[in-house]
């Protein structure tokens, strides 16, 4: 996945753009909007199932294995064995987590080099690409990220869809954010153009409203050439909102439904608001220090 040139994270662990070769303004990026949105309804529960399924696991490895599987969670640092145990099994969700992410970012690579290609050369080369883009392969020499991308290509390859635009950075003066959007994809035939996000992990509410963000975005930014351009469109009509979901047995679509938008960008728009008062706020303006 191509990083945008004109991205940083900030002190606070946001992302955030410019635009300009003075970078004066800053813009939130969308992903960090997002954050703010609660997660505890599933993050807790799918937290704990993780550490539980590591208990249960660790729990059936033989006693001599165990000082090899502790040793990097603090049995080399002091740390007694009731202590690293407890280490391994709550760190479960913040590894698969780190995993997760190497995953959707080489999926993401993936599909970026693959869309390059002719569209009747892609499924032929997929396998050559992703040794040649340095991807995972396991010791049986299969790799996760190929057979994801190897159902989207399926879908894609007999599709009547084509790339117009990929990776691009959307910005919006008016309110303020700025976000990469994966792709933007044309009906061959209509004309009818999609905002597209590429998903590896589960499909959550929130990507509708990262995908209208997107889709009210005010103009594409270059930060290479400093040049601001034009939203990216079909020949037809605006076609809505789509999220890929590569799966690991298949590739699934998924539309916002368009009845929804107005109320997902109101949303979004709150949370934006809630971001830049929380970042405008100082130490000294909201406390008394004694």
């Amino acid at each position: 996945m191509t990083t945008p040139l004109n991205a940083t994270i900030n002190q606070n662990g946001d992302r955030v753009y410019t635009v300009g070769t003075d970078g004066d303004r800053q813009y939130i990026s969308v992903t960090s909007v997002l954050n703010a949105l609660p997660k505890q309804q599933w993050l807790i529960p799918w937290a704990s199932r993780l550490a539980a399924e590591r208990a249960l696991d660790f729990q059936q490895q033989p006693y001599h294995e165990w000082r090899g599987i502790l040793e990097p969670y603090g049995l080399l640092d002091g740390k007694t064995e009731d202590e690293s145990i407890v280490n391994y099994i709550k760190s479960a969700s913040r590894e698969y987590t780190k995993d997760a992410g190497g995953l959707g970012d080489e999926v993401h690579t993936l599909v970026e080099h693959a869309l390059k290609l002719p569209k009747e050369d892609i499924m032929s080369q997929l396998q050559s690409l992703a040794v040649q883009l340095g991807l995972t392969f396991d010791d049986q020499g299969k790799c996760e990220a190929l057979r994801r991308v190897e159902h989207f290509a399926a879908w894609y390859t007999t599709s009547p869809y084509r790339v117009i635009a990929q990776e691009f950075t959307v910005f919006n003066d008016t309110v303020g954010y700025a976000g990469s959007c994966d792709l933007a994809l044309e009906h061959e035939k209509t004309g009818e153009w999609f905002y597209t996000d590429v998903k590896s992990g589960a499909l959550r509410e929130d990507a509708s409203m990262q995908l209208i963000a997107y889709v009210k975005g005010e103009y594409v930014y270059d930060a290479e050439n400093n040049e601001r351009k034009q939203m990216p469109r079909g020949s037809g009509k605006f076609g809505g909102a789509m999220v890929i979901q590569t799966m690991k047995t298949k590739c699934k679509i998924a539309i916002v439904n368009e009845e929804n938008y107005e109320e997902l960008w109101k949303t979004f728009r709150y949370l934006l608001e809630m971001k830049y008062g929380f970042l405008a706020m100082k130490q000294k303006d909201v406390f008394t220090i004694l």
